[in-house]
């Protein structure tokens, strides 16, 4: 589904001929790439704490220009501690962040797209600071004036690793977020949560209101989804025990980032 997903991004006509498909791979092995790091993250420090998981499992999604929802791994066991949840939760962004810095770096020295019709020229993607700063850091860049130009789709698979990464680190439920704000602030993670889908709807609100609606139907949803990922409650550690200042650092360090995979309207499509 993420050479499909490719193939449009690439232009790429399998009318005549389906293997052309094939050619689509450097977009499905950054998406893919980026997400089994992510997850393989969550699972190294599952093992290394003894707490049982499985491996990722991938979500396909064919008929969007991304090709997947993400990829997931269920841990069936208790957590025996805040370092544990904490380092468990951590782990995945931190490690999914290194990979979409070097996606996004290797893809942003390929040479762009060039567009003419299907649903990619309808689409305009908003680049966090993290992309735009790995760019510019590099000499390079995401956005050109001719709209029949788009960046490299190797640069998007870093984007999505980007957005997989913001919306993972929301607090709310069972995300990486709530896990690693649970184990920093304990019980007082449940007023977190409360605040996340109000955040959301605000910003729905005001993208809907002030410009133009863009973003707003996304972030509308997103806020419905993490009112239900609040009612499945979030992980709670065997031990209550709190985290030493380092892991408190790496935390906040982590959120930041994660701000830094932030913009408002990332993706519009036109009708």
């Amino acid at each position: 589904s993420t050479l499909y997903a490719g193939s449009r991004w690439y232009g790429i006509s399998m009318g005549s001929d389906p293997a052309a498909l094939a050619d689509a791979w450097p977009f499905a092995v950054g998406v893919l790439g980026i997400l089994a790091v992510h997850e393989f993250g969550h699972y190294v420090f599952s093992r290394y704490h003894e707490v049982q998981a499985s491996l990722p499992y991938f979500i396909p999604l064919p008929f969007n220009v991304i090709g997947t929802l993400g990829a997931v791994i269920r841990m069936n066991d208790n957590i025996p501690d805040r370092k544990a949840l904490f380092d468990i939760g951590v782990a995945g962004p931190l490690a999914g962040l290194v990979a979409t810095v070097g996606v996004t770096a290797v893809g942003v020295t390929l040479d762009p797209i060039r567009v003419s019709g299907g649903i990619v020229s309808q689409v305009e993607l908003g680049y966090p600071l993290l992309i735009r700063g790995i760019a510019a850091l590099l000499g390079e860049q995401v956005v050109y004036s001719d709209p029949n130009r788009i960046a490299n789709p190797v640069v998007i698979a870093g984007w999505v690793g980007a957005f997989v990464t913001f919306l993972n680190l929301l607090p709310v439920g069972q995300l990486d977020g709530a896990h690693i704000a649970r184990s920093l602030l304990g019980d007082r993670m449940s007023t977190l949560q409360l605040l996340v889908p109000g955040a959301l709807f605000a910003l729905a609100a005001y993208l809907f209101v002030f410009e133009g609606g863009n973003a707003a139907v996304l972030w509308g949803f997103w806020g419905v989804l993490s009112l239900l990922f609040s009612r499945a409650g979030s992980a709670t550690p065997l031990d209550e025990a709190p985290l030493g200042a380092g892991r408190h650092a790496v935390g906040i360090l982590t959120l930041v980032l994660g701000a830094l995979c932030f913009v408002p309207v990332p993706i519009v499509i036109a009708v």
